[in-house]
C-alpha cells in the first residue's frame, strides 16, 4: 500500500510540475520569439536569452530531482517500509520520466528529422542532468535546503531531510511500544527461567515458585501486546518466531508448573524455547543493526 500512495503521490505531482514548467517556459520564451522576427538580431542578445531558458530548466529538473529525493527519503523513514532500495530505484525512475514525456510530444510535433535530433539531444542532456541530481541529493540530502528548502518546507517535506541528515528518527507510538515490549517482555522471561533453575538450591522454593509465575505472567502479558505485523515489517520473521515459538513456549510453562501440572508441558515448552533462542542467536546482531539504522535504536 505504502508503495502504491508513493508512485500515486509522483504522478499527481509530475503533472502539476509539467503545468507550472511549461507555463514558466513559455513565459520566457514569448520574448524570445518577439526578438526572432528581428532578422539582424546581434548575438550579446541571444546567447543571454538562450542562457537563461538553459539555465532554468537544469534548475526546474534539479529540484524535480530534489522532490523525487524527499519523498523517497519520507516513504523510506515509515516504519513499514523495508524494501527501501526499490523506492530508491522508482525514485530516480521518475525523475526522468517527466522529461522523457515532454520529449516524447515535441518529438510527434516536430516538423524535420533535424528538429528531432535537437530534441533527443536536449532530452539525453537534461535526463543526465535530473539523474546527477537525484544522486548528488540522494547521498548528500542537506544540501538540497539551501537552494529548494523553499519549495519543500511548506510541502512538509523540509522536516524528513533534516531528520535524515542528522539521523534523529521519530518511531510512532504503537512501534516503539512493540519494539520496547519485546525487548521488556523476553527480560521478564529471562528471569523468570534463571529464576527457576536457582530453585533447586533455594530456601523458600514455594515462594520463589510463585515468584516466576508472576515473572512469566507478566512476560506473557507484555509480548502478547505487541503488534506482530509491525515486527515482521521491521525484521523478517521476528513476529512469527514471538507468536510461534516465545508465547507458546511460557503457556506450557506456565502450564507445566501449576499443582498437578503435567511435565510433559515443561518439555515442550523448552524444545519451543530451544528454537527461539536458535533463531534469536542466528538473528540477534542482524536484528539490532536494523534496528539502530532504521530508528536510531539502541538496547539499553
Amino acid at each position: 500500500m505504502n508503495f502504491i500512495l508513493f508512485n500515486v503521490i509522483l504522478l499527481f505531482s509530475g503533472f502539476i510540475t509539467l503545468v507550472i514548467f511549461s507555463f514558466f517556459l513559455m513565459a520566457l520564451l514569448v520574448p524570445m520569439s518577439l526578438f526572432a522576427k528581428s532578422r539582424n538580431l546581434p548575438n550579446v542578445v541571444i546567447f543571454p536569452l538562450l542562457g537563461i531558458v538553459g539555465a532554468y530548466q537544469i534548475y526546474f529538473w534539479s529540484l524535480w530531482s530534489a522532490f523525487c529525493v524527499a519523498v523517497t527519503i519520507r516513504f523510506t523513514q515509515t516504519p513499514e517500509v523495508t524494501w527501501d532500495w526499490l523506492y530508491w530505484i522508482t525514485g530516480c525512475m521518475w525523475c526522468i520520466s517527466l522529461i522523457g514525456w515532454l520529449a516524447y510530444k515535441e518529438t510527434q510535433s516536430s516538423q524535420s528529422t533535424e528538429e528531432a535530433r535537437r530534441i533527443e539531444k536536449g532530452t539525453t542532456l537534461y535526463s543526465l542532468i535530473a539523474i546527477v541530481a537525484f544522486l548528488f541529493f540522494a547521498f548528500f540530502p542537506s544540501l538540497i535546503i539551501p537552494p529548494y528548502g523553499w519549495a519543500l518546507k511548506p510541502l512538509g517535506l523540509q522536516s524528513y531531510i533534516t531528520k535524515k541528515t542528522t539521523g534523529i528518527v521519530e518511531i510512532d507510538e504503537k512501534t516503539h511500544k512493540s519494539i520496547e515490549g519485546f525487548f521488556t517482555g523476553y527480560e521478564y522471561f529471562t528471569s523468570a527461567n534463571i529464576l527457576a533453575r536457582s530453585m533447586i538450591s533455594s530456601k523458600d522454593a514455594p515462594g520463589d515458585l510463585e515468584k516466576v509465575k508472576t515473572l512469566l505472567n507478566k512476560s506473557k502479558e507484555i509480548l502478547s501486546d505487541c503488534d506482530l505485523r509491525i515486527l515482521n515489517n521491521i525484521y523478517n520473521q521476528w513476529g512469527d518466531v514471538l507468536s510461534n515459538k516465545l508465547i507458546p513456549a511460557i503457556d506450557l510453562q506456565l502450564a507445566g508448573i501449576k499443582a498437578n501440572g503435567d511435565r510433559n508441558d515443561l518439555i515442550r515448552g523448552d524444545a519451543l524455547m530451544a528454537d527461539f533462542d536458535s533463531w534469536l542467536q542466528s538473528n540477534w546482531s542482524n536484528l539490532l543493526l536494523r534496528l539502530n539504522e532504521k530508528f536510531g535504536y539502541e538496547i539499553r
